[in-house]
């Protein structure tokens, strides 16, 4: 199995949060995971964050940051 890093700008903001409510554990439970690749958690934290910083996927994607994120097809894919 692949594992990338994430920038520590997407870890730090929920990252107690999803290990306190058990994020990780609820994805698979709900049958949400990968194959390979970036896990589901960091997927969907990556757009939790998103959502909450008032940035839009493309932008981010398009900046300098977005060279060390996922690509759009895993997130449209983990959304879909």
């Amino acid at each position: 199995m692949l594992h990338q890093n994430l920038p520590e700008k997407y870890e730090q903001p929920f990252g107690r949060v999803f290990s306190t409510l058990q994020i990780g554990r609820l994805l698979r439970t709900a049958g949400i995971k990968k194959s390979f690749g970036l896990s589901s958690l960091m997927v969907f934290q990556i757009i939790f964050t998103l959502v909450f910083e008032g940035r839009n996927l493309y932008r981010l994607l398009q900046s300098e940051r977005g060279q060390t994120l996922p690509g759009k097809d895993v997130i449209y894919r983990f959304l879909n």
